[in-house]
């Protein structure tokens, strides 16, 4: 049979690159992008609080690298939207309290406030976008197994938070003949995490050892108004993602450092920087 060869010259293609670039100019497409932050790192040992200590309800300030899922809605001129998921570190701070209810069970909770993207690799048409902060909240119980005397922790810790997303606004939208729009997204998700802190206890330090599992079920609310017409088109979005990670801690008596490795939704493993003074 024969083979048919397509020559693709560069000079030959230039007038097509060119054609199709006027062609997407004037198409009108509207991206808004939104994303929602949630913590990564625990700052948590396998051993509970003492409960008769002289700092029996415990309080800290970190600082680090929280994580952005984040969506993008992209409409074409004929209506067509497509949306994109990609996630990022942010750089974040926050506060934690933890509190001893019995010799083997703590509660606590956080709360983290992001800042700005570390590492943005997401798509081209992102940059269309204004993304605004993130804040994730978040509540534990830690059950200790094994006795306060014994140089090793180990615990099971559940977590329940809601991660309250960035709302992103597209700016310069035409459709219908230069006729001007705004569209709008805003996220926000339940998050789930299920970790199991190991600890190596030697006098005023300790080494953590913790594998968890994270679920978010994140929900983006998408609107599109062109401004001189009286209709609004609405839509909800939802997906969930999960990951396992590996937490990797040291912890003195008023510092903890952690590292938490995570594979990202491009398939990378990435690591998530914390560092906790405990007050």
């Amino acid at each position: 049979m024969p083979r048919h060869v397509f020559n693709l010259n560069p000079l030959r293609m230039r007038p097509l690159l060119l054609l199709g670039a006027i062609l997407l100019a004037g198409c009108g497409a509207s991206v808004v992008t939104t994303t929602t932050t949630y913590q990564m790192n625990h700052f948590q040992s396998g051993k509970t609080v003492e409960i008769d200590s002289a700092r029996t309800f415990q309080v800290g300030l970190f600082g680090g690298m929280a994580r952005t899922v984040r969506t993008t809605i992209r409409r074409d001129s004929a209506a067509n939207k497509f949306v994109f998921y990609n996630d990022s570190r942010v750089l974040s701070f926050g506060g934690i309290a933890q509190l001893p209810i019995t010799e083997n069970f703590d509660v606590g909770g956080d709360v983290t406030f992001s800042a700005f993207s570390l590492d943005d690799r997401n798509f081209a048409e992102e940059g269309l976008g204004r993304i605004a902060g993130g804040t994730a909240l978040r509540v534990f119980g830690k059950y200790a197994l094994l006795p306060k005397a014994s140089p090793i922790g180990i615990a099971l810790l559940s977590v329940v938070g809601y991660a309250l997303g960035g709302t992103g606004e597209s700016s310069d939208i035409r459709v219908n003949q230069n006729e001007p729009a705004r569209a709008t997204a805003s996220s926000g998700g339940i998050t789930l995490e299920f970790a199991v802190p190991i600890s190596f206890h030697r006098k005023d330090f300790a080494l953590t050892l913790t594998p968890v599992y994270y679920a978010l079920n994140q929900n983006v609310n998408y609107s599109f108004k062109p401004e001189n017409q009286g209709r609004e088109e609405r839509q909800s979005f939802n997906r969930r993602f999960s990951n396992f990670g590996l937490g990797i801690g040291v912890h003195a008596r008023s510092l903890r450092f952690e590292v938490t490795l995570v594979e990202n939704l491009r398939g990378t493993v990435i690591p998530f920087f914390g560092l906790m003074l405990a007050l």
